[in-house]
C-alpha cells in the first residue's frame, strides 16, 4: 500500500480465525482525546502509565512504571517500578458488598466474604480502603450504632460505590461502627488498637488512661512477691468458693467475700465458714442462717448436704454441756442446759434453770413440771429425779381429755381430742383419721361429717425452689416412685421435659406399662414411651412414642375437639375443630366451622370438600411426584440454569398417540398390582411411556430406577418450537405463492 494517510471511522475484525494482528515496522501511536479499550489490554513488554488521577485497577505484564497514581488494586508481573506518594499507600483494603438489605460482607485481610457484619480491627496510624460495591446501601463510619458520622481521617464517608478511605488518627477512639444509612440492621463493630505507655518505671502496675494510652502508678507496685499500695487500700474482687480472692498456690482454698458485709473461707472449692455482720457464723457448704434473733434464728449454723454434727468430747467421768444464758450471775447464767453425764450415762435438759427432761442409760424418758411427773415411759427398775418406774407404761394422758394415747386394749393406738377419738392406728398399720372408724381395707382412711380432703403444703417458708408437694406410689416390692403426682420446682426436676413450677402426673414404672386415664369402662387414654404397648406404627431408625384414645365397643368413633372462643360476648362464643376416627367404616375426618373439611376413606383416598368450586388468585399448577409429594415448579429465570434454545424437535414426529383405559389397581406390601379389567375412569388419550423412553428419555420419570410415567408438561416447549417452525415454513410458502401469483 502506498505511504498515504487515510481515515477510518470504525474498524471491525469479524469471523477471523486465530488472533487478528495490527503490525507496524516502527511505532504505533494512538492519538485521541480518549482511547477506550472495552475489554482487556495485554502489554508484553514495557508500559508507562502517567496520570494525575487515581487508577482503580491496573494489571501489567513486563516492566511497568506507575507514576503519581493511587492504586487500590495493582497486579504486576515482571520488574516493576512504582512511584507513589508514601503516605498514600493503604495498609489493607477490603471489597465490601451487601447481603440483601440485612448485612455487609467483607473480602480481604482476615475476611473471606462469608460472614455477615463482621468485626473489623484497625491500627492507629494506618490507612485502610473499603472498596464499596453496595449500590443502595451507603457505607458510613459512625461514633455509635445509629449515631453521627465519624469523619476524622475518613474520605468519601457514606459512599455506596467507589472507595471509602480511613486514615486512622492517633487519637481515634477504641471503638467505632460501620452502618448503612438506609438500613440500620446493616451494622458492625470497628475496633481500633495501638497504645502508648506513660510514666513507666520498674515494678509499677499499669492501667489504661484512655482508649489509646496506659500509665504506671507510682504508689501501686508489685515486686514479684508482694503487691502494695503505699497511698491507700488494696480492694480485691469478691471471689468465690471455687476461686477465692485471697489464696495461696492452692487455687480453690482461701478467703473470699460472698456478699456485702460477709467474710467467708473455703477449702477444696467449697465454702466452709461464713461470718456475717449480725454476729452470725455458718459452718458448712451452701448453708443459710435465719437473720432474726426472736427465737427462730441463731448466731451459729452448722450444716451440709449430708450427715452433719457437732462433737463435744469430755472425760469418762465428766460432763459435756451446752449452756443458754441471759445474764452473768445466778440462775441467769444457766437458764437453759443440755448436758450429758458420762459417769451415769444419762442426758438431761434444763429450762428456767431447772431440770425438766431426762433420758436414762436404760432408755427411759422422764418429763416433769415442778415436782409432778407428766410423762414417764420406760421399763421397770429405772429411776430419775424423784420418780421410779415400777412397770411398763402404755399410755400418755394430757390435760383432762384433750389427749390420750392407748396402746394396750385391743392392740391399737388411738388419740382423743375434745373428748372423742380423732385418730386410730390398728395393729395392721391402718390409719383412720377424722372419726371412730375401725376399717382395715385402706391403709389411710379419712372421713368427716362435712368436707373431707387432703392438702399438701410444701415450702411454706418459700425458701427452697425444689421443696415441692407430691404423692408417689409403687408396687411389687419396689421402693421407686413408679407413679408420682405433684408440682415441679425447677424445669427438669422430676423428668427431663418437666416445666418449672407446674403440676404433673409422672408414670415411671417401666416402658412396658403405659399411663392410663379412663372414663367409665369404655373410654380410655393411653400414653406410652414406646410403640409396642399401643400397637403404634414404627418407623425404621426412629423411636416412636405416643398416645392412644380408644372408645371400646361396637361401631364406635373417637374424637379430639379443639375449642376456642371468638370476641362475641364475654366469654366469646365457642368455635371448634374436631378430628374424628370412625371405627365403623375406617375413615378419618376433620370437621371445621361445623362442616367436613378433610376426609380420608378406608382405601386411603383423600377428599378436601372445601376446595372444589372456590376461585383463587395467583394460582399455580400442583404436581404429584411418584412418591406422593406435592410440588409446584417455578418458571422464572432466576430459578433456572444452563438455559439453551431448543433447536431440533423432529423427534416429536416419532411418537405414537393412542387411546386406552387404565387397569384396576390394588396395593400389596406397598407395591402396585395391576388387574386385568379396566377401571371406571373412562377412555383416556395419551402416549405409552415405554415407547416415549425409546424416543426421548428426558420426558420420562422413574421410581427407584424403574420407568413410571411421562412428563407431559415437558412436551409443551418442544410443541411450541414445532409450531414456530411450521409457522415459519408456512409464512415462507405463503411468500412464494404470493410471488408466483404476482408474476
Amino acid at each position: 500500500m502506498a505511504d498515504k494517510s487515510f481515515g477510518v471511522k470504525e474498524l471491525n475484525l469479524l469471523n477471523a480465525s486465530g488472533t487478528p494482528t495490527v503490525t507496524s515496522p516502527n511505532n504505533l501511536n494512538l492519538n485521541a482525546n480518549t482511547v477506550a479499550i472495552s475489554t482487556s489490554a495485554t502489554v508484553g513488554n514495557n508500559l508507562t502509565v502517567t496520570s494525575t488521577t487515581n487508577s482503580a485497577n491496573l494489571n501489567v505484564t513486563g516492566v511497568g512504571t506507575l507514576t503519581r497514581a493511587f492504586a487500590t488494586d495493582l497486579s504486576v508481573s515482571g520488574v516493576t517500578t512504582i512511584t507513589v506518594p508514601a503516605n498514600a499507600n493503604p495498609h489493607s483494603s477490603w471489597d465490601v458488598v451487601n447481603n440483601s438489605a440485612s448485612a455487609y460482607r467483607f473480602t480481604g485481610p482476615g475476611q473471606d466474604g462469608a460472614e455477615d457484619n463482621p468485626n473489623i480491627y484497625l491500627v492507629r496510624g494506618q490507612r485502610y480502603v473499603f472498596k464499596m460495591n453496595a449500590s443502595g446501601h451507603p457505607f458510613q463510619i459512625r461514633v455509635s450504632n445509629g449515631g453521627s458520622a465519624y469523619s476524622d481521617g475518613v474520605t468519601n464517608n457514606g459512599s455506596q460505590t467507589g472507595n471509602v478511605v480511613f486514615n486512622v488518627q492517633h487519637d481515634a477512639p477504641a471503638q467505632l461502627f460501620y452502618q448503612c444509612t438506609s438500613h440500620g440492621s446493616m451494622v458492625g463493630n470497628i475496633y481500633i488498637v495501638g497504645q502508648h505507655l506513660a510514666n513507666g518505671v520498674d515494678e509499677r502496675v499499669l492501667t489504661a488512661t484512655s482508649a489509646y494510652g496506659m500509665t504506671g502508678h507510682s504508689t501501686l507496685v508489685y515486686d514479684g512477691t508482694d503487691l502494695r499500695n503505699t497511698a491507700g487500700d488494696i480492694v480485691s474482687a469478691s471471689g468465690s468458693a471455687g476461686s477465692p480472692s485471697h489464696r495461696s498456690s492452692d487455687g480453690n482454698t482461701g478467703m473470699f467475700f460472698p456478699s456485702a458485709d460477709k467474710l467467708a473461707f473455703s477449702t477444696g472449692g467449697f465454702s466452709r465458714v461464713v461470718i456475717d455482720d449480725n454476729d452470725g457464723m455458718i459452718i458448712g457448704n451452701n448453708q443459710a442462717r435465719a437473720t432474726t434473733d426472736s427465737g427462730v434464728g441463731g448466731k451459729l449454723t452448722v450444716g451440709s448436704g449430708s450427715n452433719t454434727g457437732i462433737t463435744i468430747r469430755s472425760g469418762t467421768s465428766s460432763v459435756g454441756s451446752l449452756y443458754f444464758s441471759d445474764g452473768t450471775s445466778g440462775d441467769d447464767e444457766l437458764r437453759g442446759l443440755v448436758q450429758y453425764n458420762h459417769t451415769s450415762n444419762y442426758l438431761r435438759f434444763f429450762a428456767d434453770a431447772s431440770e425438766r427432761l431426762r433420758i436414762t442409760s436404760g432408755g427411759n424418758l422422764m418429763l416433769r413440771s415442778a415436782s409432778a411427773n407428766y410423762l414417764v415411759m420406760g421399763s421397770s427398775g429405772d429411776s430419775g429425779f424423784g420418780a421410779t418406774i415400777s412397770n411398763n407404761m402404755n399410755w400418755i394422758r394430757g390435760n383432762q381429755d384433750n389427749l390420750q394415747m392407748n396402746c394396750a386394749t385391743g392392740g391399737f393406738v388411738s388419740f382423743e381430742a375434745g373428748g372423742s377419738e380423732k385418730l386410730r392406728i390398728t395393729t395392721g398399720g391402718y390409719v383412720n383419721i377424722g372419726g371412730q372408724s375401725t376399717q382395715t381395707t385402706h391403709l389411710l382412711h379419712l372421713q368427716g361429717t362435712g368436707d373431707a380432703g387432703i392438702h399438701i403444703r410444701a415450702d411454706s417458708d418459700n425458701s427452697g425452689e425444689n421443696d415441692n408437694p407430691y404423692l408417689s406410689m409403687s408396687q411389687d416390692g419396689s421402693t421407686a416412685q413408679e407413679l408420682k403426682i405433684g408440682q415441679n420446682g425447677d424445669a427438669g426436676q422430676n423428668f427431663a421435659l418437666s416445666l418449672a413450677n407446674s403440676p404433673f402426673i409422672h408414670a415411671n414404672h417401666s416402658a412396658a406399662y403405659p399411663l392410663q386415664l379412663a372414663h367409665m369402662d369404655t373410654m380410655c387414654v393411653f400414653i406410652s414411651s414406646r410403640h409396642n404397648e399401643l400397637g403404634l406404627n414404627n418407623y425404621s431408625g426412629t423411636t416412636t412414642a405416643g398416645m392412644e384414645i380408644q372408645n371400646r365397643g361396637n361401631d364406635t368413633a373417637t374424637a379430639l375437639k379443639l375449642t376456642g372462643h371468638n370476641n362475641t360476648g364475654t366469654p366469646g362464643a365457642e368455635t371448634f375443630t374436631q378430628l374424628t376416627h370412625l371405627g365403623s367404616n375406617l375413615t378419618f375426618e376433620i370437621m371445621h366451622a361445623g362442616d367436613r373439611a378433610f376426609h380420608i376413606g378406608s382405601t386411603r383416598r383423600i377428599r378436601v370438600p372445601g376446595v372444589w368450586g372456590v376461585n383463587g388468585s395467583s394460582m399455580r399448577t400442583v404436581q404429584i411426584e411418584s412418591d406422593g409429594n406435592l410440588c409446584a415448579p417455578s418458571s422464572i429465570r432466576e430459578a433456572k440454569i444452563n438455559i439453551e434454545s431448543i433447536s431440533d424437535v423432529s423427534w416429536l414426529y416419532d411418537f405414537n398417540p393412542v387411546t386406552f383405559n387404565f387397569r384396576t389397581k390394588t396395593e400389596v406390601n406397598g407395591e402396585n398390582v395391576w388387574g386385568d379389567k379396566a377401571d371406571d375412569g373412562g377412555l383416556q388419550y395419551g402416549l405409552i411411556a415405554d415407547e416415549v423412553e425409546a424416543v426421548n428419555q428426558d420426558l420420562c420419570f422413574y421410581d427407584d430406577n424403574k420407568l413410571s410415567g411421562i412428563h407431559y408438561d415437558r412436551m409443551i416447549a418442544p410443541l411450541i418450537k414445532a409450531l414456530q417452525e411450521q409457522k415459519a415454513e408456512i409464512d415462507a410458502l405463503k411468500t412464494k405463492v404470493a410471488t408466483l401469483e404476482g408474476s
